[in-house]
């Protein structure tokens, strides 16, 4: 079985996205996103977000009830600002890109590694 990890932006990113470069739009936010990540750099990570955006995890318990969990983005960025540099390095290879108007969904695998430590998702 084959897993994916679904980034879906929604409102959550700031991406300006016109029809001859959408694609584009969506990868550099995304790839801004990262890069944010993988340096601590609270600023970047902040700017792609809307300023509305909310985080939400989906998850299931030991009974299998789903388990919707939803922060702000501040504690999100506070948080990776707090990071080592290279402690969250996730390198993401492009799929699927879906837009919609304002409205983005990337399917792809990611490879996350966390303080040296590498899990692949796809």
């Amino acid at each position: 079985m084959k897993y994916y990890v679904v980034l879906f932006f929604s409102l959550c990113l700031s991406v300006s996205v016109n029809a001859q470069s959408a694609e584009d739009s969506v990868k550099t936010t995304v790839n801004n996103l990262f890069s944010a990540m993988k340096n601590a750099d609270g600023v970047l990570l902040k700017s792609v977000f809307a300023d509305s955006a909310i985080l939400q995890t989906i998850t299931r318990n030991k009974d299998g009830k789903t388990i919707v969990q939803t922060d702000e983005v501040a504690g999100f960025v506070d948080q990776i600002s707090k990071l080592p540099k290279d402690a969250a390095d996730e390198r993401i290879t492009y799929d699927v890109i879906r837009i919609d108007g304002p409205l983005a969904i990337v399917w792809t695998p990611i490879n996350f590694t966390s303080m040296g430590n590498s899990v692949t998702a796809g």
